[in-house]
């Protein structure tokens, strides 16, 4: 049995509303009459990381890559909150993993690209600036944060 649309808009709602620990805690109710319920796995992951616990945050998006192995999206997600938890190997084998599944991604090569930017390898995360723009030339970011690792590589 599905969660009800209007559940899922409730937490939608208090997420976009900045009421965090509310959206956790109704999405943590689902989850318990929805068990392995996608949506709200993505929302219940979102509202957490968004309170700055990316570490547990991790723990839901790891389920969701059990669940759904086949969708880059969650494998992307899975990657960011290892980022921010600095877990970096972890983050990058996450990153490629979702590459893999959507390698015409913008955003996965610039959630890559910034991996390598915290880690200080500006090659590599040019690489993946520039790579990132071909896929999306409106994209203001990568092609800024190309040009930034070509400043600090030849500092």
């Amino acid at each position: 049995m599905q969660p009800a649309a209007s559940t899922l808009s409730e937490i939608s709602a208090a997420i976009q509303q900045g009421r965090l620990p509310a959206a956790e805690q109704l999405a943590r109710a689902q989850l318990q009459a929805h068990p392995g319920d996608e949506s709200i796995l993505t929302l219940l992951g979102l509202s957490v990381q968004m309170q700055g616990r990316p570490g547990d945050a991790a723990v839901y998006f790891e389920e969701l890559t059990r669940l759904q192995p086949g969708a880059a999206m969650h494998w992307n997600n899975l990657g960011s909150v290892l980022r921010d938890a600095g877990r970096s190997e972890p983050a990058e084998a996450a990153y490629r993993r979702a590459q893999a599944l959507a390698p015409r991604d913008s955003q996965i090569l610039e959630n890559l690209g910034l991996l390598y930017y915290d880690r200080a390898d500006y090659p590599a995360a040019r690489i993946c600036f520039i790579g990132a723009s071909e896929i999306d030339p409106a994209s203001t970011t990568a092609r800024i944060s190309a040009r930034t690792c070509w400043v600090r590589t030849w500092r």
